[in-house]
């Protein structure tokens, strides 16, 4: 067997030079100014002992790799969105995202919302297909269950106010409110039939609570107010501004043809069992009289222009009780007046004329027997302007003439006494003072 071991000559030589080049590349390094390429010093920005998180393979690749346990990358319904941002009331564009899609739907919505009329907080209302209603009150066995405190109110928004100095400088007006029915629907290809009526406008207030045992009383109906806004209050020496008036008025006729313009009726409640039915006042409250209540009331009638106006009453006319009113304007004005319970009427120029003080009248019977050729009707006037005597029956037809005395009508026969057993029953009426 040979021997392989080499001569301690060749391994004391060959240490010799390791170590010397350990030297020199230690000297390289202690003191060369020229770099060590020494690899890789940072990844994705971050030094030292690097760990590989998802994204880095998801930069790198331009893709997500395929998960089998999420294959399509669903978000999970606990998942927050990030990303979402409310935007503005814009129209949708086919380049935005679903978030910025949402952003821009939930923006219109705002927008929607800020416009309408605020519900107040506390009422319970349900809006079905466009219809609102308040939540009704239930049943409760309390003593006094609790009211509809909450009432639904749609109120427009106060104008404008302005701190403009100038003298054409005008506060801007209030928010206006239109209740509208929906218009009828159109026809136009079939040979009959008609087109949809316009669509109808109630304002109902409410019916009164039922009353069911003995002793209880129903509950009184709601009151239904249409009232115009009151002028503005002037103060600081402020021109006097005239209150807002309300309209109620029936459909015009169409412009083609001859037609009739829509009624407007105003009609009382109806009455039950031997209860009348409501009044309709005009020009005065439900407490009575307004203070310094004297408004006009026009009423025209007929065709043409300008109108006829009229009064047709189907029934009694009442007329109240009231002390003489001062001069009118424009016109005269016929009242009851409160100290003899007649009817007068005073002109534009102030004159007062009793209408039915002034005028007396009746019937008179006189029962003949041979030998009276004349009788007296007491007129109750002081003085008298005119009178008139009629014969309303007398078989025998005798003849009279009459004349003022005093405080009577004196009825004198022409022919004498009218025979004895004769009803004579005449018409009389005067008019005076």
């Amino acid at each position: 067997m040979g021997d392989n071991r080499l001569p301690k000559k060749g391994i004391v030589d060959s240490l010799i030079d390791i170590n010397h080049k350990l030297k020199a590349i230690q000297r390289q390094l202690c003191c060369s100014t020229t770099p060590v390429d020494t690899g890789v010093t940072t990844f994705n920005t971050r030094t030292g002992d690097v760990t590989l998180v998802t994204g880095d393979v998801t930069t790198a690749l331009g893709f997500t790799p395929y998960n089998a346990t999420n294959p399509s990358n669903y978000i999970a319904l606990s998942s927050p969105i990030t990303g979402y941002v409310v935007g503005s009331n814009a129209a949708l564009a086919a380049t935005d995202t679903l978030l910025q899609a949402f952003g821009k739907i939930q923006g219109s919505l705002n927008g929607k919302i800020n416009n309408q009329a605020t519900v107040q907080a506390g009422a319970v209302y349900n809006v079905v297909r466009g219809i609102i209603t308040q939540a009704a009150g239930g049943t409760s066995a309390t003593q006094f269950p609790a009211n509809q405190v909450d009432a639904l109110t749609v109120t427009g928004g106060k104008g404008a106010s302005t701190t403009f100095s100038g003298t054409t400088a005008q506060g801007a007006r209030g928010g206006q409110i239109n209740i509208t029915g929906g218009a009828g629907g159109d026809i136009s290809v079939a040979t009959g039939g008609a087109a949809g009526q316009g669509g109808q406008v109630r304002l109902l207030a409410g019916n009164g609570g039922n009353a069911s045992s003995a002793g209880t009383t129903a509950g009184q109906g709601g009151v239904a107010e249409l009232q115009a806004g009151d002028a503005g209050v002037s103060s600081g020496g402020a021109n006097v501004a005239q209150p807002g008036y309300a309209s109620v008025k029936a459909g015009n006729a169409a412009i083609t043809g001859n037609g009739n313009g829509g009624d407007v009726f105003l009609i009382g409640g109806m009455g039950n069992g031997t209860g009348k039915a409501g009044n309709i006042y005009l020009g005065t409250g439900p407490g009575g009289s307004f203070a310094n209540a004297r408004g006009n009331i026009a009423i025209a009638g007929d065709t043409g222009f300008p109108p006829v106006y009229k009064l047709e009453l189907n029934g009694d006319l009442f007329l109240s009780n009231k002390v003489a009113p001062t001069t009118p304007t424009g016109g005269g004005v016929i009242y009851v007046d409160s100290t003899d319970n007649d009817l007068h009427y005073v002109d534009a120029s102030g004159i007062n004329t009793n209408l039915t003080g002034g005028l007396k009248g009746g019937t008179a019977t006189f029962n003949a027997d041979g030998s009276l050729d004349s009788f007296t009707i007491p007129h109750g006037l002081t003085s008298v302007t005119a009178h008139v005597v009629t014969r309303n029956s007398d078989s025998g037809g005798n003849l009279f003439e009459t004349q003022i005395s005093g405080a009577n009508i004196n009825v004198h026969f022409v022919s004498g006494a009218p025979a004895n057993g004769l009803v004579i029953v005449v018409n009389w009426m005067a008019f005076g003072s």
